[in-house]
């Protein structure tokens, strides 16, 4: 692993499902492991992670193996119930020894052109102007009131403001995948805006109540009928979650996150400091 310059990169746990304070595990005696084959460290892997970092009735699985940085890393999909609720990865050690989730930059500085390669914004929902030299790539959740507070009081003042063109990536933290579903369907019918401001607004309403989904489609003229077979099928569901795994590769710990050509800024900013990262990015 290249620990020098900017390339020097710490490695801490970060769950999908909430986070910790970085650290390593040491998961076995170095003995024991030394002499383990891959299938068994990754038994290890599985039954640690299922043990000791989820809460009751959500199950981890490895779904890909692969090597990175001198690095096992295993690709984990979890679920509660049969149903999938996201992915992250985790580090493991050549011998091992140690596991690790989650990989970050010390330098501090970011890779904006590797962001903006990585970061797939085809067939995504957008707005704003699809010329402009400056993209904002967000990774929100319907069910954080700090995503509410972005779309419904800050992003008005900046389409309001600038030229940019601002890209929704899915990113649900509590399971809530069906509003992102929700609000894809309604983009079939031409509303996918209109539907993603009322999720925000009426949080509470559909959190509490999901057939409220229903209505929504219902209050915004769209075809009820349709919008409930799309909601029914499932059909959105592997794009909702390829967001988050996006997200989770990129380094997305919480919502919001946003990638401003490729910076990325995290957390709901109050609009003078985006109105500042604009500015900048537009003197450039």
């Amino acid at each position: 692993m290249d620990l020098s310059g900017k390339n020097l990169a710490v490695l801490a746990i970060i769950f999908v499902l909430g986070f910790a304070a970085g650290y390593a595990v040491n998961y076995g005696s170095k003995e024991k492991i030394e002499k383990s084959s891959l299938s068994e460290i990754e038994e290890k892997v599985v039954n640690f992670v299922n043990t000791n970092l989820l809460k009751p009735g959500i199950e981890a699985k490895i779904v890909n193996v692969s090597e990175e940085d001198g690095f096992y890393v295993f690709d984990l999909e979890f679920s509660k119930d049969g149903n999938t609720l996201g992915y992250d990865s985790v580090y493991v050690t050549k011998d091992g020894k140690y596991l690790f989730i989650g990989k970050f930059d010390l330098s501090g500085e970011v890779e904006n052109e590797k962001a903006e390669k990585l970061i797939d914004v085809e067939n995504e929902p957008w707005k704003g102007d699809p010329n402009a030299k400056i993209t904002i790539v967000e990774f929100s959740s319907y069910d954080c009131p700090f995503c509410a507070k972005f779309a419904l009081e800050t992003l008005p003042k900046i389409l309001q403001n600038f030229s940019v063109k601002v890209v929704f990536k899915d990113f649900p933290i509590h399971g809530e995948v069906k509003a992102h579903e929700a609000a894809n369907c309604a983009g079939e019918q031409g509303k996918y805006w209109e539907y993603h401001d009322v999720l925000f607004q009426r949080q509470e309403e559909w959190r509490k109540n999901e057939s409220k989904l229903l209505e929504y489609a219902k209050e915004l003229g769209l075809n009820v009928s349709e919008f409930e077979i799309c909601l029914n099928s499932d059909k959105y569901r592997e794009e909702v979650l390829k967001d988050k795994e996006e997200g989770i590769k990129l380094g997305v710990r919480g919502t919001p996150t946003f990638f401003v050509n490729g910076k990325v800024v995290e957390g709901a900013k109050p609009y003078e400091e985006f109105e500042k990262i604009l500015k900048e990015l537009e003197e450039k």
